[in-house]
């Protein structure tokens, strides 16, 4: 690929992808009367502080069962007195000391983070309104040996410490794959809803099971982050599909480039699984077609797929989108070709 051809028009095309995310905004529809609520719970503050006994820790995670079993993962002691253990190892350590540290200075209000978080729900609520929306949000310092987001019926438990930014924070994640850098710096507070849309994105997202082409693997992940952009409308597509702003310019301008080389490479129906990995998979670039070209480039070009099938079948709704199974008939029907759009 020509880098000169590849930047060419870069500025251009980021202001009329700018313009186009606020008409997303003025389109999507008014979910203020949508009623969701739910609480915070830092459970950090109280397991993780230094000075709380073994028995206020019991006494916690008893009153909190929901956040013990499905977060914590209490069931999956033998000894229970191990989570115990752990928790105590965490009080004493220097490295969570400077996590709680950077937490209380990231922080320093979580309205903004509600706020968010509620919107996001109002639009899930919008078009799938027997969505329960758990009752109580907990927040918790892992130390990177925990998940970064559970959801439940009941509760959503976030690992606070995994969205710190790479702006303000003194370490890198000690653990895989978050220490590689081009993943650990989507990690940004902002993200939460959006991953958590991600989330909620794969319940509803059927797919056809038996289909191991490279397409199907495609539409699925273009359906889900069409999914986010619908719960989150007011976020950029570079947040949405973890982009630099960059990276996310520079592909729409080479989007000729990159359907050219899956044409011409016969890659839609590929089932190789190490080929696939190639266009799917968390990788810092895509070499094979550009080294500019970012990591997972299948992904965005199935959403673009997505989003063009879409456009051109406005009588479908969200829900019935995310029900088709058929790959093939999306991409047939959406017509995509990036020179028309």
């Amino acid at each position: 690929m020509n880098l000169t051809r590849f930047l060419a028009i870069v500025a251009l095309l980021a202001h009329s992808f700018l313009s186009s995310c606020g008409a997303d905004k003025e389109n999507a529809p008014d979910v203020d009367h949508i009623n969701v609520s739910f609480d915070f719970e830092h459970a950090y503050q109280t397991l993780l502080d230094s000075n709380i006994s073994e028995q206020a820790m019991i006494d916690y995670l008893q009153a909190h069962p929901e956040f013990a079993i499905d977060y914590m993962q209490i069931d999956l002691y033998e000894d229970q007195r191990d989570l115990l253990r752990s928790l105590e190892a965490m009080q004493r350590s220097p490295y969570i000391d400077t996590v709680k540290q950077q937490v209380a200075k990231t922080y320093t209000d979580f309205s903004n983070l509600k706020s968010d978080i509620t919107k996001a729900f109002q639009y899930l609520k919008y078009y799938y309104p027997e969505t329960p929306v758990p009752a109580t949000f907990y927040t918790m310092i892992t130390g990177f040996s925990g998940p970064d987001i559970v959801v439940s019926d009941s509760i959503i438990a976030i690992g606070i410490d995994y969205f710190l930014g790479t702006k303000n924070t003194a370490y890198v994640p000690p653990s895989e794959p978050y220490r590689n850098m081009y993943v650990w710096r989507r990690y940004e507070p902002a993200i939460i809803p959006l991953h958590l849309m991600l989330y909620y994105s794969n319940l509803y997202n059927e797919h056809e099971r038996t289909d191991n082409s490279l397409l199907n693997e495609m539409i699925a992940w273009g359906k889900s982050y069409y999914f986010v952009e619908k719960m989150i409308p007011q976020a950029g597509d570079s947040a949405i599909i973890g982009y630099t702003d960059k990276q996310i310019a520079d592909t729409y301008v080479s989007a000729d480039v990159v359907w050219a080389y899956f044409v011409e490479n016969n890659l839609f129906y590929e089932t190789s699984p190490s080929k696939k990995r190639k266009y799917i998979d968390e990788r810092p670039s895509t070499p094979e077609i550009a080294n500019e070209c970012p990591g997972r480039i299948g992904q965005w070009l199935g959403w673009q797929i997505v989003r063009t099938f879409m456009a051109r079948h406005p009588e479908i709704t969200l829900p019935e989108l995310m029900k088709m199974t058929d790959a093939k008939m999306i991409f047939q029907k959406s017509k995509y070709r990036p020179d028309t759009e």
